[in-house]
């Protein structure tokens, strides 16, 4: 650290270990260096007289000049300036007039030989006495209930001036919730009340600088009385606008405000977003109107926000405040002392929000040499010469502000000198560490090295180092060290040594110290101290200490004697107890032994009876007191025995030495709580001590109570827990103490314990709820809790409920719910398990011990698309033995816009890899594909899916197998009758879904071909023939048969029942199909089995799939067996006919 003094001489401070530095001073040539310079903005009134500082030093002396608005400027020319001699301060007296040739920008140059320095720049601003126009101010009329606001609008000023509002009485007008004036002075009232009413309102400006008060003309407030007030909701009034926008300065103050009208008065809270608290430099005035942080960090960056309540609603206002900076110094640049030749650096880092520019200059000059590089906030200077000598500048500036920076480099060849002077002594004791110094100085700097006695290398011994500035440090010193140290300084020009001589004396050393006392009540105790001293060390004692107390001997007090080897403690008391410490000192060292010491009482040998019970007697023998514990006694025996009192020594069992302290109790209930199972009571509990913990043979709790802040306790006695205390308000906090007692006194004083009353339903409710989109199933949830107080209860968590609507098209659908519970008194989490492509409805509450509260605002948000889910459903015709048609559904989850489905299939049955088809892309509204030439015999295996802008999703995989002409079996497969589908959740693998549709063939030939067809024709025919026949022989007989044949044949043809086989089963649902007019019976008819729609065979089928699209349904109702075959009867036989005539 450099001081300069005048005349040249330059002073250097040099500190060293274990001292408070020294100064050296040298003469030599020194560039100028400011001592003061002149404030950065200067206000002018008229009478000041102002004063623009400018002192520096250096040798030669330096001579100072000005420069206003960047031009030369002469101050010896102008009226009114003047400069002290010897000095660069310029003096400015105003004689009541404020001349505008003041104004302007100034600064001050101070030079030499050696260079110039370059003063800050410093702004001369000049006002007039601030005066208030003449107005006359007509009368505010404001109706009862109603906000107004009384204008001040003081005169601007370059200093604001402080704002008062007082009445004709030199009265303030009260301040509170509902009045307030705001930063531009103006008074505001959030309602008005009958009482407001005053015709002296006056507003009073303080201008600190011209050290004036002046008034605004009085204004009259008149409130007009209503018989019906009007509630009103709270309304913004400062600001005035949807959303506030602030540039705070680093390290300067910030002022929000926030004033409302309203009807009830409304209440005015703020919030960080994002954040749980605002920062501890907050602090809020104006009844929480005005938020001011009195020195702004970055950390005060962000949004805060305004909330404002009454009865009838709630208004918020977001402020967006930005922290910027002015520039700042991270590294000053510091003057330096080189040698000619060397290289040297010389750093300037500064930091500001925007980032600011620096810029160097040499004694005021811009930089220009080439030799002289800037790079990373630093200036290189190489091979520096004589000639270098010179004062820099940096500058830094943004358009918040600038800095600047003078230092010099000063090229010089100075010899080494060595500081320190020589033949210092340096006494230590052994095995202390002995500290010897060097302090060298020269340019180039020397070099430092220490030799012990013949010139040895000190540094060679591993117990010693050295600092960089020459100091050596010598640990763990023996009596050998003691001797003659060199240190020697060597530079360019020459080297210097000085001698130090290191003195090692004999540690201190007890021979015999206290040691640990008993001793009985009223008796005497010596301690001995016997301490070995290195005579050569001339001051040296001891010192008596009783528990870290120094003990004094005095002539009238008989208590303690003291000698050279002892002390004796006379009439012992309990009082007297603890440790004793002997301390031996010297001018070096010191040393210290302890020892304790416990009293005791007298030894007695007692008997009493502990209890009497059936005639059984117990009575306990112990003996008292212990020693150390006075107040203790210990049990030797415990007799139990059957008889007289007098006879207790008869029987008897030996216990354990245990103590047995009749005293008061030595400790309090543990585990004490508040707690309240009603809204309004609280339940105080407690761990009872065992009995062992009584020292007494009862115990009782004496317990106290009070609200947080009350001065006065409530208290009761009881044996046990608990005690119930009724008529709380809901959950509010409690001091709580309870106090062990017994007959023999009390416990410890107990420490407060915390507890709360019952809880209640929570009426908080999570406000500024927001929803951060992570990605397609992953959310950040943040919130605030802004009236904890409303929370009623112990915060348990918060239930966050979600209503969800996935998106198709433009369509929404698929409403579902969830709910979660968050625990923790959190603000943030991240959620996943989201469904991508869908919008979202995200409600919370409170939770606590009680219940739950009411649910917050309703936030909409939705996810970005995502890939796909399987195809609904998949499966496949045959429209020919080599051709089939695939058919499918979307995916029942698409996660996003469909834009295209992809097909590839495999031919074989084996799971080895066969001859995979390219992929076949399918426009997204495209739900069927016909695939031709295909091989009748061999399997295939069909992978289809659906792709969104995210990616192609999960493939759906459909197995098909050659059962066409030959009617082989699908290894592994079961039919699955026509009209039906069946789900085969064993053949699901990973994340494809595999489905096996019949593969039973049907045949596409006409009916009427069949042989069953064409003997149910030839049937019918034969039966018309016989009929005829019949009616033949009928006529031919002329009607004439017998009666009771007649009647055999009407009764047997009634009779007879018509078998379940005759013309097979009937079923409404088979009749469905055929409408009233009967198809005709050509090949035109399409054959049965070949069309795969359910209503065609009148069966129905309720098929359904959860989310991952397994099967979760049943098939409802049935399909009517097919007509034809073994099983169906067809028309009667001619047989058959001719038997039921009979």
């Amino acid at each position: 650290m450099f001081i300069w003094q005048p005349h040249g001489w330059q002073c250097l401070r040099f500190v060293q270990p274990d001292t408070h530095g020294m100064h050296i001073c040298i003469s030599m040539l020194l560039p100028p260096e400011f001592k003061e310079q002149p404030e950065k903005k200067i206000v002018v009134f008229p009478n000041d007289e102002v004063t623009l500082k400018c002192e520096a030093t250096g040798n030669p002396p330096v001579m100072f000049r000005w420069t206003k608005d960047g031009k030369k400027f002469d101050p010896h020319g102008m009226p009114g300036i003047t400069q002290r001699k010897g000095s660069g301060t310029l003096i400015i007296t105003t004689n009541g007039n404020v001349d505008t040739s003041f104004k302007g920008t100034y600064q001050c140059y101070a030079s030499n030989i050696l260079g110039s320095a370059m003063s800050s720049e410093s702004e001369i601003i000049a006002e007039s006495a601030p005066q208030w126009p003449k107005e006359k101010v007509a009368p505010i009329t404001a109706e009862e209930g109603t906000s107004t606001v009384l204008p001040c609008n003081p005169p601007t000023s370059a200093v604001p001036p402080k704002i008062y509002w007082l009445n004709s009485k030199i009265e303030h007008i009260t301040q509170d919730e509902r009045v307030t004036m705001g930063q531009d002075g103006n008074l505001y009232f959030a309602n008005v009340q009958m009482t407001d009413s005053r015709p002296d309102y006056i507003c009073n400006a303080h201008f600190q600088g011209p050290r004036i008060i002046i008034q605004k003309e009085p204004i009259e407030l008149k409130v007009i009385a209503t018989n019906t007030l009007s509630h009103q909701k709270p309304i913004l009034i400062v600001p005035n606008k949807k959303h506030s926008t602030y540039m705070a300065l680093l390290g300067e103050p910030l002022v929000l405000e926030c004033i409302v009208a309203g009807f009830p008065t409304p209440t005015v809270e703020w919030a960080h977003m994002n954040r749980l608290k605002l920062s501890p430099q907050v602090v809020f005035e104006n009844s929480n109107k005005t938020l001011r942080i009195l020195n702004v960090t970055e950390d005060d960056d962000g949004e805060y926000q305004c909330i404002a309540h009454n009865e009838h609603g709630t208004i918020r206002h977001t402020y967006t405040v930005t922290v910027e900076a002015a520039p700042y110094w991270i590294q000053k640049p510091v003057s330096q002392i080189n040698a000619p030749g060397e290289n040297e650096r010389m750093d300037c880092k500064v930091a500001g929000k925007p980032k600011p520019k620096v810029s160097w200059r040499i004694n005021g000059i811009p930089l220009e040499d080439p030799r002289r590089k800037v790079q990373g906030g630093a200036l290189f200077l190489s091979n520096v010469q004589p000639n270098d000598t010179a004062v820099i500048q940096c500058e830094a500036h943004n358009h918040h502000g600038s800095l600047l920076a003078n230092a010099y480099i000063l090229i010089v060849r100075l010899p080494a000198e060595i500081l320190t002077p020589d033949e210092l002594v340096y006494s230590v004791v052994e095995n202390q560490t002995a500290i010897l110094q060097c302090m060298a100085f020269g340019a180039p700097r020397p070099t430092v090295k220490w030799f012990m006695e013949d010139m040895y290398p000190a540094l060679d011994d591993e117990r010693i180092f050295m600092f960089t500035n020459g100091t050596l440090v010598l640990d763990q010193v023996q009596r050998e060290d003691a001797g003659n140290f060199t240190c020697m300084a060597a530079n360019d020009q020459n080297n210097v040594s000085i001698t130090a001589r290191l003195i090692v004396k004999g540690a201190t050393q007890f021979e015999v110290g206290p040691a640990n006392t008993e001793e009985k009540r009223g008796k005497s105790v010596t301690f001995h101290c016997k301490v070995l001293f290195d005579e050569t060390i001339p001051e040296h004692g001891i010192q008596w200490r009783h528990n870290g107390h120094a003990i004094q001997e005095s002539e009238d007090d008989s208590k303690y004697f003291i000698n050279e080897t002892s002390l004796t403690v006379t009439n012992l008391n309990y009082s007297d107890q603890g440790t004793y410490s002997c301390l031996a000192w010297t001018t070096l060292d010191s040393v210290e032994k302890s020892a304790k010491l416990v009293v005791y009482g007298d030894q007695t040998v007692e008997l009493c009876l502990l209890q009497k019970m059936n005639n059984l007697m117990s009575c306990v023998e112990y003996q008292g007191p212990e020693k150390g514990r006075p107040e203790c006694k210990r049990r030797v025996k415990i007799l139990v025995f059957r008889g007289l009192w007098r006879d207790c020594m008869m029987r008897y069992r030996h216990l354990p030495n245990l103590p047995l302290c009749f005293v008061a109790p030595q400790q309090n209930p543990t585990d004490v709580k508040g707690e309240g199972n009603e809204t309004t009571n609280m339940i105080i509990s407690w761990t009872p001590l065992p009995p062992r913990e009584w020292h007494a043979a009862s115990l009782r709790y004496h317990v106290q109570w009070r609200l947080e802040n009350e001065a006065q306790w409530n208290e009761t006695e009881v044996e046990g827990p608990p005690v119930v205390v009724t008529d709380t308000p809901v959950f509010s906090p409690f001091e709580i103490k309870v106090q062990a007692r017994n007959d023999f006194g009390k416990g410890p004083e107990p420490l407060a314990r915390r507890g709360y009353s019952g809880e209640d339903v929570p009426q908080a409710v999570p406000e500024n709820i927001l929803v951060v989109v992570i990605n397609s199933t992953t959310v950040k949830l943040s919130w605030m809790l802004l009236n904890k107080e409303k929370v009623l209860g112990h915060l348990k968590g918060f239930w966050v409920r979600k209503n969800i609507r996935s998106r198709r098209q433009t369509h929404l659908h698929s409403h579902s719910h969830g709910q979660l519970l968050i625990e923790g008194n959190v603000s943030e989490v991240t959620l996943g398990g989201f469904r991508p492509w869908s919008q979202y409805r995200v409600q919370m509450s409170v939770l606590n011990g009680r219940g739950e509260g009411p649910r917050s605002e309703a936030i909409t948000f939705n996810t970005p698309e995502g890939v796909p889910s399987l195809p609904e459903s998949f499966h496949l015709d045959y429209l020919s033995e080599t051709e089939l048609i695939l058919e499918w559904k979307p995916p029942k989850f698409p996660n996003g816009k469909l834009l295209k489905y992809m097909l590839t299939y495999q031919q074989g049955e084996s799971t080895e890899v066969g001859l995979i088809s390219s992929n076949i892309v399918i426009p997204s509204d495209q739900l069927t594909l016909n695939l031709s030439n295909l091989d009748p015999y061999t399997p295939y295996k069909f992978y289809l899916w659906a792709e969104t802008k995210e990616g192609a999703g999960d493939p759906f995989v459909l197995e098909e197998h050659a059962m066409r002409e030959s009617g082989k079996t699908c290894p592994g497969c079961q039919k699955v009758p026509l009209g039906g589908w069946q789900a085969w959740p064993s053949l699901a693998a990973l994340n494809a879904l595999h489905v096996l549709p019949s593969t039973e063939p049907e045949h596409q030939s006409s009916f009427a071909k069949e042989s069953w067809f064409i003997g149910f024709v030839s049937a019918i025919v034969l039966l018309i023939l016989v009929l005829v026949l019949l009616c033949f022989i009928k006529r031919s007989k002329g009607g004439k048969y017998s009666v009771k044949d007649k009647e055999d044949t009407q009764v047997d043809s009634e009779a007879r029942p018509m078998k379940d086989e005759t013309f097979g089963e009937y079923s409404d649902n088979e009749e469905k199909p055929f409408t009233s007019s009967q198809p005709s019976l050509n090949g035109d008819i399409k054959a049965l089995g070949s069309d795969d729609s359910l209503a065609d065979y009148g069966g129905s089928v309720d098929v359904q799939f959860n989310e991952d699209g397994s099967f979760i349904g049943q098939y409802s109702g049935q399909k009517g067996k097919e007509g034809g075959g073994n099983d169906s009867s067809g028309a009667t036989s001619p047989t058959n006919v001719v038997t039921a005539l009979e």
